[in-house]
């Protein structure tokens, strides 16, 4: 299983907040950001460099549906969630979006940062 690790800094920090749940809008936004990094990120490892992460926003749109906390631990304040990523499928030639849907089930993790204040996001199942 890929995981993708990103650390919400500056703007997405969350001074004196907590870890944000599962369906907070700040994870939400991070794992849907981990999702076009990682999915452009595979497209231009295949040497697809005309796929663009903006292309990839543009035709798919993205968001997680049914997010549901699977878990959290109080000691270290640390979700375990888990979501269905619904979007447009595309054509992978031309980027054209087809009549399909596109939907994979992913887990995802939020846990505090050592720096205090921010948190990291691990995104599973891409």
């Amino acid at each position: 299983m890929k995981r993708a690790i990103i650390m919400a800094a500056g703007a997405l920090a969350l001074t004196g907040c907590g870890t944000p749940d599962c369906g907070s809008e700040e994870a939400l936004g991070l794992v849907t950001e981990i999702f076009y990094d990682n999915t452009a990120k595979r497209f231009a490892e295949a040497g697809r460099t005309n796929v663009t992460r903006s292309k990839l926003v543009e035709a798919m749109q993205v968001t997680p549906t049914m997010v549901r906390m699977t878990d959290y631990n109080e000691t270290t304040d640390t979700y375990t969630c888990d979501a269905t990523l619904s979007g447009r499928r595309i054509d992978l030639e031309t980027l054209e979006t087809g009549t399909a849907g596109y939907e994979r089930q992913i887990t995802f993790t939020i846990s505090p940062s050592a720096q205090g204040g921010d948190f990291i996001v691990e995104v599973g199942g891409l």
